[in-house]
């Protein structure tokens, strides 16, 4: 037997889903994190649950006091999900528990993504996504037909960008699928926009060369028998000023074609 063949075949099973029944709600979180940041982030999650957590693995589900905490390592992130079970009286978007606030708290420097979803049947929601104190509500069907996704993509004044699940189809196995898709979408979003400010900040960089070699060329063609020597000069500066913002660049960049 190959010795890594084990390792290969749990790979398809390396990011599981958290499978649940609504009403429920799931918190979810995203932070900006290498190696010792993610070190850091379990071991501060380890104080405030007494939970111990395998650090050698990429991601672990686990139970604490009536919900399932799930934790991830991706590449530059980490993720946490916290599901709730939705108290039939409980506040729609409610804040998340002590301990989970406390970390949130610690590492919000960090924090890219934050989003609430609320997992609602059919025979309880309250008849409106206006009545969840959307104030521009979109939706769309999913799970063919199965469940609606409502939002106003925008962000409650904590920060959280707001999901209503209304399911009237999926079991458990597909509704914590479903929700899990709806995470990687948000977080990805924002890990893709990530590279939104240094191609503003480059694009001002570019049209200030391009005037530049503008310049060179007008210079050269108005003194052709001028010596070259500063011309050449002038282009292997801008050349390497060229260089040094493409290797600025060019990871992010990758990361977001990825």
């Amino acid at each position: 037997m190959h010795p890594q063949r084990e390792h290969l075949h749990n790979e398809l099973h390396a990011r599981p889903s958290i499978y649940f029944s609504e009403p429920a709600h799931v918190h979810h979180y995203a932070f900006l994190a290498d190696a010792e940041e993610h070190a850091g982030l379990l071991a501060c999650l380890s104080e405030t649950t007494g939970l111990a957590f395998d650090t050698e693995r990429v991601q672990q589900i686990v139970t604490f006091e009536g919900t399932v905490l799930k934790w991830e390592r991706h590449t530059e992130f980490s993720t946490l999900t916290l599901m709730v079970p939705k108290m039939p009286a409980g506040d729609a978007w409610p804040a998340p528990p002590a301990w989970l606030a406390q970390v949130v708290d610690a590492y919000s420097p960090t924090l890219v993504n934050a989003t609430l979803v609320l997992a609602e049947g059919r025979d309880t929601w309250r008849g409106s996504a206006e009545a969840y104190a959307f104030t521009d509500p979109a939706g769309s069907q999913v799970g063919g037909g199965d469940a609606t996704v409502w939002s106003d993509f925008r962000l409650a004044d904590d920060g959280v960008n707001r999901l209503l699940l209304l399911n009237g189809g999926l079991n458990a196995f597909r509704l914590g699928r479903m929700v899990r898709r709806l995470l990687e979408i948000e977080t990805y979003r924002m890990m893709a926009s990530l590279s939104l400010p240094l191609a503003k900040e480059l694009a001002l960089e570019l049209q200030a060369y391009e005037v530049e070699l503008g310049e060179l060329s007008d210079r050269n063609a108005e003194q052709e028998d001028a010596n070259p020597r500063p011309l050449l000069t002038a282009l292997s500066r801008l050349s390497a000023r060229l260089e040094r913002s493409g290797s600025r660049s060019r990871q992010r960049f990758s990361a977001t074609d990825a």
